[in-house]
């Protein structure tokens, strides 16, 4: 990392793979989470979404965590050259959490909280 590197993430994210559907400009899409906090997700994603779009993800957590419905506002969008086929792009999707409810953001602290004692 670099020294003069100012962290702005008032949530601490952990890397993790959750499967999160949401309803593209064409279709249901499923995807899976690259990182999460308790503020939002990233995922990566073939469908472009519209900055700034509201949007409903549904939520699938593993080992029996719970499923949620949770709107969201596409809060980042980036273009990523697809690692298999150059001429295809991907996009990188930061998506913020408006009004998640509680037992979600427990289930996502006990998601950071279990990396970061594997890490330790």
């Amino acid at each position: 990392m670099c020294p003069n590197y100012i962290e702005k993430r008032k949530h601490p994210r952990v890397e993790a793979r959750i499967s999160v559907s949401f309803k593209s400009l064409d279709d249901l899409k499923q995807e899976y989470t690259r990182n999460i906090s308790t503020g939002g997700i990233f995922l990566k994603t073939d469908r472009l979404l519209d900055p700034n779009a509201e949007i409903e993800l549904n939520i699938q957590f593993p080992e029996n965590l719970g499923q949620f419905k949770v709107r969201g506002k596409v809060a980042r969008l980036m273009t990523l050259s697809h690692p298999e086929a150059p001429e295809k792009l991907i996009f990188g999707v930061g998506v913020k959490f408006l009004d998640p409810e509680p037992k979600m953001i427990e289930v996502i602290e006990k998601i950071i909280s279990s990396q970061v004692s594997l890490k330790k």
